[in-house]
């Protein structure tokens, strides 16, 4: 084969071997762009996580030192609690019925009726501690949960799809690479056919 026909394989190999190394050197700055990314957005939902389980085990502490009261000396320190957390609709209407006028009234002319109007107020504060038995289930539960996926690492759909995009990046990254290594290997044999063409020594 002629030299000049060398040259222009060689000229050929050498500008395609430059479109092949732009794009490994594309391809290198989107994957560290989505491996920066991958990395600031596991902290981001680390941090949220953490700071989503303290905000539940706050929860959940404040419920327990809160608990329903189960007798009159035990709504006054309820009451006495209520801006740690406020009283639920079944607490707010056992104080209502207690203050209720109506009740005052049955429960001193009647003693049935005392009697009939306690075993109100009882099914009221029942009510009461199964809703705060169901809300500490419920926090626990969820408490646990969370706990799990913190130590398991779970990753969100936006974890899984930016490493689906940095695995796509690597595989292609590494075919071009190998295809480049290829063509240099070609065109560093070309060189030394046209030196060899030319009558020299490579």
């Amino acid at each position: 084969m002629q030299g000049s026909e060398l040259e222009q394989q060689l000229q050929t190999l050498e500008e395609k071997y430059q479109i092949v190394a732009r794009r490994i050197a594309t391809l290198r700055r989107e994957l560290a762009t989505k491996q920066q990314e991958l990395a600031t957005l596991t902290h981001q939902v680390s941090a949220d996580r953490n700071a989503a389980l303290r905000a539940k085990q706050q929860a959940l502490n404040i419920l327990l030192q809160t608990p329903p009261a189960r007798n009159g000396r035990e709504d006054r320190q309820r009451q006495a609690m209520a801006a740690l957390r406020p009283l639920t609709p079944t607490e707010l209407a056992i104080i209502a019925k207690k203050r209720s006028g109506l009740t005052l009234l049955v429960t001193v002319l009647s003693e049935n009726g005392a009697l009939i109007e306690n075993a109100k107020i009882l099914q009221l504060r029942q009510q009461a501690w199964q809703e705060w038995e169901y809300e500490r289930h419920k926090l626990e539960q969820e408490i646990a949960h969370m706990a799990q996926e913190l130590s398991e690492q779970r990753e969100t759909d936006m974890q899984r799809a930016l490493r689906l995009d940095i695995g796509q990046l690597q595989r292609e990254l590494s075919a071009l690479e190998q295809q480049g290594e290829f063509m240099s290997i070609d065109i560093k044999a070309l060189k030394q056919r046209i030196a060899q063409a030319k009558g020299q020594h490579p």
